[in-house]
């Protein structure tokens, strides 16, 4: 182990062991779409996952959910880039208009000033699926509950989702929405989001039904119209927790 993971480390543990330290929380001042089966804490436990080159530049950028004081669930070819920074922003977002799925941004453009910049402790990726956990050492309020028991789905079932991907030539600012199954693909979920258009950035984002935390987007078109895609967390409940 590395003198940078041991300190990280010792930083996870002192965080963790200080009863006194309130833990994060944000707020929002915009409205939101209603859906029931999204829980209503589910923006407060969504975070941007953002990876940054030595000059600022942001490479890549996506989305994750809160399921513990620690933890935090992604896609895992969020977590990926050789000599990228990885930097997780927890708050509520800023818009940024992009005209181009190629266009440079730069990260003072995307991280808010009352943004918190997260520590990541460690970070699993799961061994075959598109799935990864990062734990953080900051102690996190706002958490979804991860589903527990199976689910039945099937074509046509209605399901919420969120995220902070680009919508109307806006990238970074949480949304909510509402797709349909198409089919099941081993562990994967083929979806429709329709005219809420998962997009470029809701990879990670969360999928809901009946206000829990049932899958993660791992993929969409690169048109944004429909042809969406998750992974159902339930069959890997075991890794999650184990990590």
């Amino acid at each position: 182990m590395s003198i940078k993971q041991k300190t990280l480390l010792l930083m996870f543990f002192l965080v963790s062991g200080c009863a006194g330290l309130k833990p994060l929380s944000h707020s929002f001042s915009h409205a939101l779409n209603a859906d029931p089966n999204i829980p209503q804490r589910a923006r407060k436990a969504s975070v941007r996952v953002v990876g940054v080159d030595s000059q600022q530049w942001v490479k890549s950028f996506c989305s994750g959910v809160i399921i513990g004081p620690h933890t935090i669930l992604t896609a895992a070819h969020c977590i990926d880039g050789d000599g990228l920074q990885l930097r997780i922003l927890f708050g509520h977002g800023i818009a940024v208009t992009v005209n181009d799925s190629r266009a440079n941004i730069r990260y003072a453009d995307i991280a808010a000033p009352e943004d918190t910049v997260l520590t990541a402790v460690s970070q699993k990726r799961h061994p075959e699926l598109d799935l990864a956990v990062i734990v953080v050492a900051e102690k996190l309020e706002s958490n979804v509950t991860l589903h527990s028991t199976d689910i039945n789905l099937s074509e046509n079932h209605a399901i919420g989702f969120s995220g902070f991907g680009l919508f109307n030539q806006q990238l970074g600012q949480y949304r909510q929405g509402v797709a349909n199954v198409v089919y099941l693909e081993g562990a994967y979920i083929w979806i429709d989001s329709g005219v809420d258009a998962i997009c470029l950035g809701d990879s990670g984002g969360g999928i809901y039904k009946k206000g829990q935390l049932i899958g993660l987007i791992v993929s969409g078109s690169a048109s944004c119209k429909r042809a969406d895609r998750f992974v159902l967390l339930e069959p890997e409940r075991a890794w999650i927790l184990a990590q």
